[in-house]
């Protein structure tokens, strides 16, 4: 495990410092941060290994969040956009893409290059983005989609097509590669950094994914440049030290 993923040693040593340093006296954003190994159904072989950042409060539902934002007193707000796109051409690219790059237009240009781009249809893209990307292969992608949808006057084969090409076009815009699950092992790295930064200038921080709310004194364009500028930083940090290509 290690050997395959040369940075989690390291990072999990971080999350400990966190937790009894930052987070002593709140337990609720103490950090998870461990291997999550999924076996074969005759219990072979290993079938997945999900490693991502997490914590016991990730999946309040939108209005408790609201609440804990005053609770806690979190007045700043930065996501990272479109992280997971972004991150795999960062990786692929072997720098960090700043967020001046919009990663579903980019997308969009691979299968319409001098069509018209609109906020629907970027909405489009983002909803249909995850689960083209880690579907295991172009036809399942398809076939999910067409599961989920009224499938009157619909043909299977079509849907999975479209579905063929809409991955393709992911793989083609983000840098030629797709790394499934192990793309939140690479953003829980490079956040979780950025954090440990957070919390060490003095923040109070809670980080939900690739999202961080936080306190300070700063205004939010200043605050959203320390996030996107600690990110970029830790990224390049990351691939330098622990990114086997």
């Amino acid at each position: 495990m290690f050997e395959n993923y040369p940075g989690l040693a390291f990072h999990i040593l971080k999350v400990d410092e966190i937790n009894e340093k930052y987070y002593k006296d709140y337990p609720e954003f103490r950090i998870k941060f461990w291997p999550n190994i999924t076996w074969s159904k005759d219990e072979i072989y290993v079938s997945r290994i999900g490693i991502r950042a997490t914590n016991s409060m990730i999946n309040l539902k939108k209005d408790k969040r609201v609440e804990a934002l005053k609770l806690y007193g979190f007045t700043l707000e930065k996501d990272i956009n479109a992280s997971v796109p972004r991150m795999t051409l960062s990786l692929n690219s072997g720098h960090w893409i700043d967020e001046s790059e919009d990663m579903y237009e980019r997308i969009f240009r691979v299968v319409e290059p001098n069509g018209i781009f609109s906020k629907e249809k970027r909405e489009a893209i983002k909803k249909l983005h995850m689960r083209a990307y880690f579907d295991s292969g172009d036809k399942l992608t398809g076939h999910h989609i067409w599961l989920s949808m009224n499938q009157d006057g619909v043909e299977r084969e079509d849907v999975c097509n479209k579905m063929s090409e809409f991955r393709n076009s992911i793989i083609k815009a983000e840098g030629g590669k797709l790394y499934g699950s192990d793309i939140f092992y690479v953003e829980s790295c490079v956040y979780l950094m950025t954090l440990y930064d957070l919390l060490s200038s003095g923040h109070r921080v809670w980080m939900v994914y690739d999202c961080f709310y936080s306190t300070g004194k700063e205004d939010l364009e200043l605050f959203e440049n320390m996030i996107s500028n600690g990110v970029r930083l830790n990224f390049e940090e990351f691939f330098r030290m622990y990114w086997k290509v």
